[in-house]
């Protein structure tokens, strides 16, 4: 190599034995195609490229964004056979030459057409889960498919219960949306056949998140499996309780238990399931469990309650016990709780016992109502009145004096308001500050109120509280 500068005289020549020669010239960029084959429900991608026309042309590096990974050097065609429906795969084509020089990357993005899982509802209760990841996954349009009017129910469990009634109150739903990995109860009126639509979920085992106590997972596996070879690293660990399952019945799998008592032999496609553990499976699992894996739903409306929005409502069994509380929404409507059904299996008392009676408590107040539960599941809409009992008023007629007695559910200002029958009010009392609980107010100086029938209304804190007919006499 001789290097010559702008004078002629003056130049360069290399050492013959120290010359050298370096390659840095990439092959072209790849010129790819794609397509998505259809093999009866089995999804592969093939990927291709236009053959290099480079001397030192090595070989081609394919990778996938889900894994994928191959590199060739005899042939032009790759095909990935690792493909779920309904979902999108993005492939990465790179050229390299014998000395490692690589051509600018080509992508390639390909989808697969979703996938439809279909599940066969009995009438009444099922217990589901889909394989699918829902295309769109609002509960609407996830059993959209159904008949019209055919769904009456769906309920799941996810660290509390969540409730969707497609004729109900929508702000009483509190289950918007379908999860991947979540068993679901559905209530249809009679059979039917969901069809869902959207991604194959990966059947990678149990949920890796799951809580101490009961737990409502689904079954994404499209084979059967035994709860032994599904669940084994949890029985290895000691940490199975017991899995429970329902098609028309329920039934039961005890890893501790004898084997032939056992009637939970498989795991199914479509079906969702209860699991019992002794500890939860991460530190994120920590929300407070299901207490049995039977519950009931009540919801409805207090409409004396319409002014504590936000407070709550106990739901009381007979010895006073709490086993659930119901929010107080706008206008006094009481949000979709869940109350348990008690586990015979254990001794602790966690829930409602079949023909037990149950009560709705107020600040003290009991409502005028209660009902007893069967066992089964339901969902119970309640109209709750807390007042209607809860005042009275002596004597009745009155002549010139009349006491009444309540209960006040809060402390405020405490005012007594007379009207006639034709509406007028006629009379304002005031007693002044009140404390919350049982009250007693005798009202004097009614003397100026002729004889007659009036509406004698309680008032605390500009709201009524109780509305009392009182006969107004002069006779003694």
């Amino acid at each position: 190599v001789v290097a010559h500068t702008t004078i002629d005289n003056i130049y360069w020549v290399s050492d013959v034995a120290g010359a050298c020669a370096v390659d840095n010239l990439a092959p072209a960029d790849p010129d790819v195609n794609g397509l998505i084959l259809d093999n009866s429900g089995e999804w592969a991608a093939q990927i291709s490229w236009v053959a290099p026309e480079e001397e030192d042309y090595a070989y081609t590096e394919v990778v996938g964004s889900s894994g994928f990974e191959v590199a060739l050097n005899n042939d032009t065609v790759v095909v990935d056979l690792a493909l779920e429906a309904g979902a999108t795969y993005t492939y990465t084509i790179t050229h390299f030459d014998i000395n490692g020089n690589a051509s600018s990357p080509a992508q390639l993005t390909l989808d697969v057409a979703p996938g439809t899982d279909v599940i066969s509802l009995n009438a009444g209760w099922n217990l589901i889960s889909t394989d699918v990841s829902p295309t769109d996954p609002s509960v609407a349009n996830v059993f959209s498919s159904l008949q019209p009017g055919n769904l009456q129910y769906v309920t799941s469990f996810d660290a509390g219960v969540e409730f969707y009634d497609p004729d109900g109150l929508s702000f009483l739903n509190s289950l918007t949306t379908i999860s991947d990995n979540r068993g679901y109860w559905v209530k249809v009126d009679a059979a039917d056949t969901l069809e869902i639509t959207g991604t194959a979920i990966a059947a990678t085992g149990p949920p890796a998140n799951m809580m101490a106590g009961w737990n409502l997972i689904g079954f994404p596996g499209v084979d059967a499996q035994t709860p032994e070879d599904y669940f084994q690293e949890l029985i290895a660990a000691e940490n199975l309780l017991y899995v429970t399952g329902f098609d028309q019945g329920f039934s039961y799998f005890d890893p501790s238990g004898l084997p032939f008592l056992n009637t939970l032999t498989t795991l199914e496609n479509g079906f969702g399931y209860w699991v019992k553990l002794a500890a939860g499976t991460t530190e994120e699992a920590g929300m407070a469990p299901a207490k049995s894996p039977v519950y009931a739903l009540v919801n409805g409306r207090a409409a004396d309650l319409a002014p504590f929005e936000g407070e709550k409502v106990e739901v009381q069994n007979a010895s006073g016990q709490t086993l659930a509380t119901l929010p107080i929404l706008p206008g006094g409507y009481l949000m979709t709780s869940a109350l348990f059904i008690d586990d015979a299996r254990t001794e602790e008392i966690e829930g409602v016992r079949p023909g037990e009676s149950i009560q709705f408590v107020f600040n003290g107040a009991k409502a005028a109502e209660s009902v007893v539960f069967d066992g089964s599941m339901e969902v119970r809409s309640l109209e709750l009145t807390f007042s209607t009992a809860a005042w009275t008023a002596f004597p009745n007629p009155a002549m010139n004096r009349i006491v009444i007695e309540g209960e006040l559910m809060e402390s405020g200002r405490l005012e007594a308001e007379w009207f006639d029958l034709s509406g007028r009010k006629v009379l304002h009392q005031t007693f002044g500050d009140a404390a919350r609980g049982p009250f007693t107010w005798e009202i004097r100086d009614i003397n100026s109120l002729p004889e007659g029938s009036y509406e004698l209304r309680v008032i605390l804190n500009g709201t009524l509280q109780q509305s009392l007919p009182v006969v107004k006499t002069s006779e003694r």
